[in-house]
């Protein structure tokens, strides 16, 4: 086996943490757009993996603060880049 195979046979053996969700497509959430990213935290918090959100636009971080957030989904799991939330994962894969 070559060492990418090796390589990537060991990195696909571990099991997954984080989801990261890319909400840069997304500009207006309602009320049931905060149950649906609430209910995915929740289903990800029961297979003991950690949902992230990214560059989020201001009115969606709003409306998300506005229905309170949920212990599985916190103002610490919102990143303004894609790459933030991608180190963020690594720290907490390192640690």
């Amino acid at each position: 086996m070559t060492d990418a195979a090796t390589w990537t046979d060991d990195y696909f053996d571990q099991p997954i943490k984080h989801v990261i969700l890319d909400c840069s497509s997304i500009s207006f959430i309602d009320i049931n757009g905060v149950k649906a990213v609430k209910d995915l935290a929740g289903q990800c918090a029961a297979a003991n993996m950690t949902l992230f959100l990214t560059s989020c636009k201001a009115e969606v971080i709003e409306m998300l603060a506005l229905c309170k957030y949920s212990k599985d989904l916190t103002a610490d799991h919102i990143f303004m880049h894609v790459h933030d939330a991608v180190m963020q994962a690594l720290k907490d894969h390192e640690g």
